[in-house]
């Protein structure tokens, strides 16, 4: 998957865990406020009660209405109808019945639900604005510039205001805290992957699924931080394609684009588990060997590769032949840290280019004889391509061989 793909999916995520959030909500809001309804009929209709009364018929069809419409609402049209319903309820309880009330209860839900459905802004504005209207009508209380519509004593001893109290307050606000948590652990999670899955976007490369020269910078600075330790070897091994540019005009990006994915996936079969291949561009390529313990084995690792990358690959009924230019660099011998090693590696491998095709070259020192250096590693190659050949259906076949 690629990082915009990876980008899209978290956007994709977090757009669910929204939409999951408000359907939880909105339905924990419309069964509450219906359960809670009964209670708040089951009053004395005395005129404060009759205006409450009125207002929880209107909050609980509309909460209902809402909700059975829901499919028909965008998201955030259906986040704003919410809060502000909660809002109206809140404020008018507060202002009603004062802290006795379970209006504080919706004016937090709606605060706490402003900053996840709509932004952490939109939170914060909704939060200064609910401690802003309590402060104002606890003033009000205070200086009795606002009279309780009620008895406190009756309201305190009253069975249909606790369980309202109850209903609307504890266990709304316990429900939506448990549903508004798990969605966000789940966001979180979700998000933590989609992290991971970013950051191997960030380190592998799309096409081969080598990794990037950022990781590989990475390994190698860890690597040598521990050799002076355990007193161990490692290699670097820089590859080069051969005439690459020629495949790329004769048959087109999808070729080299195909010898690319094989070569990395033949050099993978000649290495052990520990060691990795990176590609640092184009058609150049990096091979780690960890903890080797001559340089021989550096040499003996790149025959193998060069061997592997002998045998032709089909394209669309084409068989085309490449080869790669290989240098080596040791360290602790040819370089101690990153950058040098690197360059002593590059040089090697423009050496070896330098002595033709499917050469080798280690760090100050030459390998094989310049003329000789491949040969029967190429005869047997193709032997083994070759081996049913006389049988087969001829095919056309692309050198592409300096």
């Amino acid at each position: 998957m690629s990082g915009f793909e990876n980008q899209k999916s978290v956007v994709d995520d977090a757009f669910e865990v929204k939409q999951r959030t408000v359907d939880g909500v909105h339905a924990v809001v419309a069964i509450v406020s219906a359960a809670g309804l009964p209670f708040i009929l089951a009053r004395d209709p005395s005129a404060a009660n009759l205006l409450e009364q009125a207002g929880a018929i209107t909050f609980t069809i509309l909460m209902l209405i809402s909700w059975m419409l829901r499919a028909e609402i965008s998201l955030f049209a259906r986040s704003l109808f919410i809060i502000s319903l909660l809002a109206i309820a809140g404020v008018t309880g507060l202002v009603q019945y004062g802290m006795l009330g379970a209006a504080p209860f919706w004016l937090i839900v709606c605060a706490l639900f402003s900053g996840i459905v709509i932004s952490p802004k939109a939170g914060r504005i909704a939060s200064g604005l609910v401690c802003a209207v309590v402060a104002l009508v606890g003033l009000g209380f205070v200086l009795e510039i606002i009279e309780p519509q009620f008895n406190p004593r009756d309201y305190v001893f009253s069975f249909s205001a606790w369980a309202n109290y109850l209903i609307g307050g504890v266990v709304v606000t316990l429900v939506l805290v448990h549903r508004i948590s798990s969605a966000m652990i789940g966001m979180t999670e979700e998000l933590l992957e989609s992290r991971e899955a970013l950051k191997a976007a960030a380190h592998y490369d799309d096409l081969t699924g080598a990794i990037r020269p950022n990781l590989l910078k990475e390994i190698l600075n860890m690597e040598l931080r521990q050799r002076p330790r355990d007193g161990g070897r490692l290699a670097l091994l820089y590859l080069d394609l051969d005439r690459f540019k020629a495949i790329n005009d004769d048959y087109g990006h999808e070729a080299g684009d195909e010898v690319l994915i094989e070569l990395v996936k033949r050099i993978r079969r000649t290495l052990r588990g520990e060691d990795v291949i990176a590609r640092l561009g184009g058609d150049e390529f990096a091979v780690l060997l960890r903890k080797i313990d001559v340089p021989d084995v550096a040499v003996s690792v790149a025959r193998k590769i060069r061997k592997a990358v002998l045998l032709p690959i089909e394209f669309r009924g084409v068989e085309i032949d490449f080869g790669a230019s290989i240098g080596i660099a040791i360290a602790p011998e040819d370089a101690s840290d990153i950058d040098n090693l690197l360059r002593k590696a590059d040089q090697a491998m423009y050496m070896a280019k330098r002595r033709g095709s499917n050469q080798i070259a280690l760090a100050g020192a030459i390998v094989e004889p310049a003329s000789l250096a491949s040969i029967d590693e190429i005869n047997d190659a193709r032997k083994v391509a070759y081996k049913d050949s006389e049988s087969a259906p001829e095919k056309k076949r692309a050198d592409t061989q300096g």
